[in-house]
């Protein structure tokens, strides 16, 4: 519901973009103790700072609190894909509601990205999980963020 300017939102979703290349790139060795010790108000506030911009940005947010997670130590990589998907999904019913409070229906458009991004998420785990390897996959979606961050910054 937060209206931003246009270019301060290219760069604002740039710099997570490349966060997360950042991130994808430069795999640090398990942690073998917690970066910071786990804190209830820390957490909240990190939670609260992030579901913010990533609703006023228009993204889930778990690309953002993943490397987040893992470089503070709290969590290895199975509990971190796990607290994003909720995260991801939690963030993106709110800016549904936040929608449908300013008049947004669903129109057939928007229903058909729905099912290509489904059946996109469904084609691209098969291949995560039987054919490519995590390395190069995780190559792959950087290089592609990558773009996509360069987009917003020249464009």
């Amino acid at each position: 519901r937060i209206n931003i300017d246009p270019v301060l939102y290219k760069y604002i979703l740039g710099i997570f973009l490349l966060i997360a290349v950042a991130r994808m790139v430069y795999t640090p060795k398990p942690l073998k103790h917690p970066m910071f010790a786990f804190n209830i108000w820390i957490s909240i506030g990190l939670g609260a700072f992030l579901g913010f911009f990533s609703g006023m940005i228009g993204i889930g947010g778990g690309i953002i609190l993943s490397p987040i997670l893992l470089l503070l130590g709290w969590t290895n990589v199975k509990e971190t894909a796990a607290i994003s998907a909720l995260f991801i999904f939690l963030n993106s019913a709110t800016g549904i509601v936040g929608m449908a409070s300013i008049g947004f229906q669903l129109t057939p458009v928007i229903v058909s990205w729905v099912v290509v991004a489904f059946l996109g998420g469904i084609i691209g785990s098969w291949l995560g999980s039987f054919k490519v390897s995590q390395f190069r996959l995780g190559y792959i979606l950087a290089f592609v963020l990558l773009l996509a961050s360069f987009k917003l910054f020249l464009a």
